[in-house]
């Protein structure tokens, strides 16, 4: 394994990105629930504050093909450097164990939040105490009182003043088919031209 070194070029700092691993690349056939399950195993005896497993390419802009590494995330100081190590090295042991040598194992510190809930919750489910988020946060489902049923998703927000020094009012943006409900079929909307019909 190489250690990582800090690239300068000119003066400024040469920084990696990440991108995806594709479907071009073996672990896509060879990985399944067993390897899944024996890397959990893992990495609850060197690790157990892990938060997230990920496969992802990670290096410099100008390299040809970006190395292919197993991203595990742990909860901020939660793991000696000694512990992290082994978890790597085994965690990639159980990879070449299924003929993949080509990837690498690096644990890093990470916080993960989930930005969705399972499921739109109602006023009953809300009353009673349950394992949801209830902070309303962007990739939440949200859905009209009127008709439940019909879900989309919590986008950002928008904040809109009338004049200067005035109260915002608080938009929260989401999917249209959730606003216009049965209007989708045929509804008007203005364009900077004229307005025109979408069907």
């Amino acid at each position: 394994m190489k250690a990582w070194e800090w690239r300068v070029e000119d003066g400024y700092s040469f920084r990696k990105y990440l991108a995806n691993v594709g479907s071009n690349h073996p672990i896509s056939e060879k990985l399944d629930t067993a390897w899944l399950n024996a890397t959990i195993e893992i990495l609850k005896s060197y690790v157990p504050a892990w938060n997230s497993i990920d496969f992802t390419r990670i290096g410099y802009r100008d390299e040809k093909k970006l190395p292919v590494i197993l991203w595990i995330g742990v909860s901020p100081g939660s793991a000696s450097p000694e512990n992290g190590f082994e978890a790597a090295r085994a965690c990639r042991n159980e990879l070449r164990n299924r003929g993949i040598f080509d990837v690498e194992c690096e644990i890093r510190e990470a916080v993960v939040t989930l930005s969705t809930t399972q499921k739109v919750l109602t006023k009953e489910e809300v009353s009673q105490w349950q394992s949801y988020s209830l902070t309303e946060k962007n990739g939440q489902s949200v859905a009209l009182e009127a008709d439940p049923k019909r879900e989309a998703t919590l986008g950002g927000y928008l904040a809109l003043t009338e004049k200067k020094g005035g109260i915002p009012e608080t938009y929260g943006i989401t999917s249209r088919h959730l606003v216009l409900g049965g209007m989708m079929g045929s509804h008007t909307t203005r364009t900077r031209r004229r307005p025109r019909v979408i069907s």
